[in-house]
């Protein structure tokens, strides 16, 4: 329940000078929620955001209108913020509202049946920014769900991948090292071979090569 639904939900007793303006003389009136009890119109889902400053509007799209006569809350407060009556104590300030008030023929019951129908609005207005928000809320969780899931997936997969390319290279440098080793021994036999068909070590001297001299090969015992 809201703070002003909670203030009169169980009726108010109000003060009411009969006699001079500054409250000398009062009489207690009890007002019965009843007597200004009050209900909303219909109307569809707000197209306000949730960050309007000036709850006037909020008032404007649930259809509220201050009394025919002209004093609701909005004109109360002006009247109690009055130049002429700031400086006095708040229960004068109040006397003198309600002989006002009395004077216009206004009753009271509208004034609080108006600070009703504002207060239902913004409460009405309040739930249903609190169900978008909590759609929004869900959208928002299960938007999360899916993109930790997609981001499990990627991490997997690339993980999947970066395995995959650490096999290959340790494939590819057993490859490159059996090479190698064959290299080793082709080179080992070609030596042999050429042992056989020379006088010496087949080996080239740094010398010879370097002057690009040709190398005789001969038969052994030649």
């Amino acid at each position: 329940m809201s703070k002003v639904r909670d203030l009169v939900g169980r009726g108010v007793r109000l003060v009411e000078p009969t006699g001079l303006a500054d409250g000398s003389s009062e009489r207690l009136v009890e007002i019965l929620p009843q007597a200004f009890d009050a209900k909303l119109a219909d109307a569809p889902a707000s197209k306000l955001a949730a960050e309007i400053m000036d709850f006037g509007e909020v008032y404007r799209e649930a259809r509220i209108e201050p009394p025919p006569h002209g004093y609701g809350i909005d004109k109360v407060e002006s009247m109690l913020n009055h130049p002429r009556l700031v400086a006095h104590r708040p229960e004068q300030r109040s006397a003198a509202v309600l002989a006002a008030l009395e004077a216009a023929g206004v009753e009271f019951t509208d004034v609080l049946r108006d600070a009703v129908l504002r207060d239902h609005a913004i409460e009405r207005f309040a739930l249903a920014k609190e169900a978008e928000m909590q759609a929004e809320r869900l959208r928002a969780e299960e938007a999360v769900i899916r993109a930790r899931q997609e981001l499990d997936t990627f991490v997997t997969e690339k993980r999947a991948e970066v395995d995959r390319l650490r096999r290959e290279i340790k494939e590819a440098e057993a490859r490159f090292a059996e090479l190698q080793e064959r290299r080793r021994v082709e080179e080992r036999r070609i030596l042999e071979v050429s042992d056989h068909l020379s006088d010496g070590p087949t080996s080239i001297p740094e010398e010879s090569a370097s002057l690009g001299s040709p190398v005789v090969l001969r038969p052994q015992g030649a």
